[in-house]
């Protein structure tokens, strides 16, 4: 039985491709711990799935960082870019040693690139990715096009590497309206 196996070693060979990703980037941020919920909860048992969801408000808010991907456990966080993209970095600095680079890719962003990568899509839209959203003071977004940085008062991206303001969070509460969401 996996989860008996996984209370002692996890075979990261063995991981699908996404949380490969998460677990190189959290050891490139030189940070000691790493929650992926589908590993984290067990999937199978409503009495796990319903404690640990009582818990995930503190794992947003007290996280460093949170790694979100757009893509499938499979399809990965990181994807083959042009070298056009090397012209252009920009530094997230999370402390002296520590920092995450972007570079763009300016022939296809747009305004709306945020809201498009974002969002719109599957993390955003369920009540597991609004609380995400709402609660974590970093969220690295890993998009099918564009990577994104996220805080409680900006946003950056590969384009945008100066960050713009994020309008008291508009998305959340034009959401809620869409969708009902009871805080």
């Amino acid at each position: 039985d996996k989860k008996d196996e996984w209370k002692y070693q996890i075979n990261e060979n063995e991981l699908p491709l996404t949380f490969k990703h998460a677990i190189h980037l959290t050891r490139k941020l030189e940070l000691k711990y790493l929650w992926v919920d589908a590993l984290c909860i067990i999937q199978d048992s409503r009495e796990d799935q319903r404690l640990e969801s009582s818990n995930m408000g503190k794992v947003f808010a007290n996280a460093y960082c949170t790694i979100a991907s757009s893509a499938n456990a499979n399809g990965g966080c990181f994807s083959n870019r042009t070298s056009s993209l090397l012209e252009f970095p920009c530094y997230l600095r999370f402390s002296k040693k520590t920092a995450l680079t972007i570079r763009s890719q300016r022939d296809t962003y747009s305004p709306k690139s945020f809201a498009k990568e974002v969002n719109h899509k599957n993390l955003s839209s369920h009540s597991g990715g609004f609380q995400e959203r709402l609660l974590s003071q970093r969220i690295i977004h890993f998009g099918p096009r564009f990577l994104f940085f996220e805080c409680n008062t900006h946003i950056a991206s590969e384009v945008v590497t100066a960050g713009q303001p994020f309008r008291e969070r508009q998305w959340i509460w034009e959401r809620r309206k869409r969708e009902n969401f009871q805080l």
